[in-house]
């Protein structure tokens, strides 16, 4: 079970690095990934040549908990 649910996060990781701009903004800068198999969702932000990954959470919590780990705007 580990082992499919890496193979499938590392080809959604391929996936975001190859066209980032291909998965919805829900927030700010903020684009969200779905894994299906295993219904977990990953929220990243790209940059030129920086994706940063800021929550990769089941699609059952609560929406807005990746919200908690994003930087404070000044």
């Amino acid at each position: 079970m580990v082992d499919a649910f890496l193979e499938e996060f590392r080809a959604v990781i391929s996936s975001i690095e190859e066209r980032p701009l291909m998965y919805p903004a829900i927030a700010r800068q903020v684009r969200r990934a779905l894994m299906t198999r295993f219904h977990y969702a990953i929220y990243f932000t790209a940059e030129e040549e920086t994706i940063m990954v800021y929550a990769i959470l089941h699609q059952a919590r609560h929406e807005g908990r990746w919200k908690q780990r994003l930087p404070r705007e000044r």
